[in-house]
């Protein structure tokens, strides 16, 4: 029998919104999407124990919830569907609601999962001691992730961290040695592979180039089957635009600051990008 809980974190802009939608539409199972609690529990929590122990006690309250017939608050889109990109194509974040969402129907059996990148990464140690939860990290190849980082309103983009990274010092100690922002970029893409190469007999590490080619990974992963219509996914391709002239800097700071990463993208230049 599968664990009741699900955690689904990754590298920023690596898919796990997609990934967080997708197991939104599985049978029997509800997501929620980085509910912004967490981080203000970070400041909260003496520890970085103390803080999972919080998250987990969080998911059992949320899941007991819907099963009793109750709703939980999540960032959704108009319809009711969880995101599959918080940001438009110019960088701003888009406009979602909080809606109460619920599974008229669901019992004891029902899979509660949440996403949250930051957050759960930085306490993963603590978190896959816990035998009822099941992790997925998403990564994706560097050089379109690096791109994303830099062309979003997120604090990466100009080498700042959320407070999401409380627990995780090695985190705050690149954002405070005083490097330029694109190598705190790539020191902070190398330290997310890292913490996953250390855990990887504990999760489950998923590339967001093989779900966007098998959008089917979670039904297998989770034993359930989709509801309602098809999957329709779209890759989030890194369009040319003025990015040429950046491109080569980016490698080079990946060539000088990636170690671990390259067990999982050994090719830099094995990656896709929009031509229009």
């Amino acid at each position: 029998m599968h664990p009741p809980f699900l955690l689904i974190t990754g590298i920023p802009r690596s898919g796990t919104t997609l990934a967080a939608s997708l197991v939104d539409r599985l049978q029997n199972t509800i997501c929620v999407n980085e509910p912004g609690r967490y981080y203000n529990w970070t400041g909260g929590c003496q520890d970085s124990k103390q803080f999972a122990r919080l998250c987990m006690w969080d998911l059992e309250r949320m899941r007991r919830r819907v099963i009793a017939g109750g709703t939980v608050l999540d960032r959704r889109e108009h319809d009711g569907s969880v995101p599959t990109n918080y940001f438009d194509e110019t960088g701003p974040r888009r406009d979602l609601r909080m809606l109460s969402v619920g599974r008229p129907g669901a019992n004891e059996e029902l899979l509660m999962a949440i996403k949250h990148n930051e957050p759960f990464t930085s306490v993963l140690s603590e978190l896959c001691s816990i035998n009822e939860v099941r992790i997925v990290a998403l990564i994706r190849h560097p050089i379109p992730t690096i791109l994303s980082w830099q062309a979003r309103g997120i604090p990466l983009s100009t080498g700042q961290l959320s407070a999401g990274y409380r627990f995780w010092p090695e985190a705050l100690a690149i954002r405070d040695a005083g490097k330029s922002v694109l190598e705190v970029q790539a020191k902070m893409y190398e330290l997310y592979c890292t913490r996953y190469l250390e855990n990887r007999d504990r999760i489950a590490i998923v590339k967001y180039e093989d779900l966007i080619a098998d959008p089917g990974i979670f039904e297998r992963f989770t034993g359930r089957a989709l509801c309602g219509g098809p999957r329709i996914i779209k890759a989030n391709l890194t369009r040319r635009n003025h990015l040429e002239e950046n491109i080569a800097r980016v490698k080079n700071a990946i060539a000088e600051n990636l170690r671990n990463a390259f067990a999982f993208y050994p090719d830099l230049n094995t990656w896709r990008i929009a031509t229009h």
